[in-house]
């Protein structure tokens, strides 16, 4: 039998996704940077970002699916400058929060999340994309 390996995961954009981000990052974002709620598809061992990428107001989730953030950065010198892994840390943070609340056996999606980063630059043609998830390693034995 072979062994398990780790295949990293793949990532795709549908047009629309980038039409609906260059949309919603002139008429309603600006030049804000702040993380906005994501609904990633999962596909094959892909990670899809389609249309229905941002929800509308509340995050309901199918199975194939999973929570993430997207951090449109406006300039390649801020995704270059930015602390991805504080980034990480931040995530990880809430999924220990959903743990030690029980809102992760109400709701197990909660346990995966994504970041998506993105620096486009329209002008130059430019896009540098990041797409991360984070996860726990354990120091110390837990009993079950």
């Amino acid at each position: 039998m072979a062994p398990l390996l780790y295949a990293p995961p793949r990532s795709r954009a549908n047009p629309q996704f980038w039409s609906l981000l260059r949309s919603k990052k002139l008429d309603e974002w600006a030049l804000s940077i702040a993380p906005v709620d994501l609904q990633l598809r999962l596909q094959e061992g892909c990670v899809i970002l389609n249309e229905n990428s941002f929800p509308s107001d509340t995050l309901s989730l199918a199975l194939d699916e999973l929570p993430g953030e997207l951090v449109n950065f406006n300039t390649m010198e801020q995704f270059k400058c930015c602390d991805k892994t504080e980034l990480l840390r931040e995530v990880a943070h809430r999924i220990w929060q959903n743990i030690a609340s029980g809102a992760a056996i109400a709701n197990p999606q909660l346990l995966n999340r994504a970041i998506v980063s993105i620096s486009c630059l329209s002008l130059c043609r430019c896009l540098q994309k990041l797409l991360a998830f984070a996860c726990y390693h354990c120091t110390r034995k837990f009993q079950l």
